[in-house]
């Protein structure tokens, strides 16, 4: 089955609803809320506006019926299928209908065999939202009670936050650990900072540890919870901001380091100037670093590539 998204780190998306609040700096030239405002009113007769109190438009009965095809499709393949989940919302944003959440995570349930990567700006929400969806009425039970209650991860779903700067790294990475999952991931698209995200992983593996010492003792070594696999990219559109290069060299290296798949999806509108922008029609140059003598070079995302130094790192978590 071809991929129906241009979203390079999954191959298909599906929206149960659309719609969302703005919650930190990665969200100030959200794509989704350009789409919502374009194909709203052919989509729900209505643009679909972002803020908090704006309504959220749903397609649960649509969203369900392109799960259960791709489940089909999977199924007699014999291979899973990666499917976005909410590319125009995020699942756990608490505005939205608890009812559809449970929705959600009943048709995600009835798809084993698709693995749905979940990415939400908003990992403190995880518990109380996924409790509420539980008492809210899964039709076939289990998926949300057990992955609360228990820690039993869904073993189809992915789990992943995104991770913008360093503050939001140090709020959001600690959050995501304390998530059960088959995978976890970070988005840190569009990268606005420089991330040490080794810290936050550390400091966390202790913590569990600290807590746990004398069944540690007794020889009994508990699951440490890990990062799984990075996504990094720049910004695009006409108010992009630019990504300094060593910031994604960065992420190379720790992902290196530590063994976890790096993905670089996109420069974004910005690249490093040097060889690998000779070609492209520029229309702006940014001073990113005066210290570091780096200059940015605008042109479009289409044609400034996700070449790394030269390379393609399109690395995918192997389970």
């Amino acid at each position: 089955m071809k991929r129906t998204t241009p979203i390079a780190w999954t191959e298909h998306t599906v929206n149960f609803w659309w719609g969302c609040t703005k919650v930190s700096p990665a969200c100030t030239h959200c794509y989704a809320e350009t789409l919502g405002k374009l194909f709203g009113p052919r989509l729900f007769n209505e643009p679909v506006l972002w803020g908090a109190g704006k309504p959220r438009f749903e397609r649960l009965e649509a969203a369900r019926a392109e799960c259960l095809k791709f489940q089909r499709q999977a199924h007699e393949s014999g291979k899973p299928i990666l499917v976005f989940v909410n590319s125009m919302s995020d699942w756990l944003d608490d505005e939205v209908p608890i009812d559809w959440l449970a929705y959600l995570l009943e048709t995600l349930h009835r798809c084993p065999n698709v693995r749905f990567q979940l990415l939400t700006k908003r990992p403190e929400n995880w518990k109380q939202r996924v409790t509420l969806a539980n008492i809210n009425g899964i039709e076939d039970g289990g998926i949300t009670f057990e992955w609360v209650t228990s820690g039993t991860a869904p073993q189809n779903l992915w789990i992943g936050t995104t991770v913008e700067n360093q503050d939001y790294a140090n709020k959001r990475i600690p959050l995501l650990l304390k998530i059960p999952a088959k995978v976890r991931f970070l988005s840190c698209e569009p990268l606005l900072g420089p991330i040490d995200f080794t810290t936050p992983l550390l400091n966390a593996k202790f913590a569990v540890c600290e807590n746990q010492v004398e069944s540690i003792l007794q020889g009994n070594l508990p699951e440490l919870p890990w990062i799984d696999w990075v996504i990094a990219g720049g910004e695009s559109g006409g108010k992009s901001r630019p990504t300094h290069p060593d910031w994604f060299r960065s992420l190379r290296y720790q992902c290196e380091n530590h063994s976890i798949p790096f993905f670089f999806k996109q420069w974004g509108d910005y690249i490093e100037a040097g060889p690998n922008s000779e070609h492209l029609p520029i229309t702006k140059t940014y001073k990113a670093d005066t210290s570091l003598d780096v200059t940015m070079l605008k042109a479009m995302a289409i044609l400034t590539g996700n070449t790394l130094d030269g390379v393609k790192h399109e690395a995918f978590p192997q389970v």
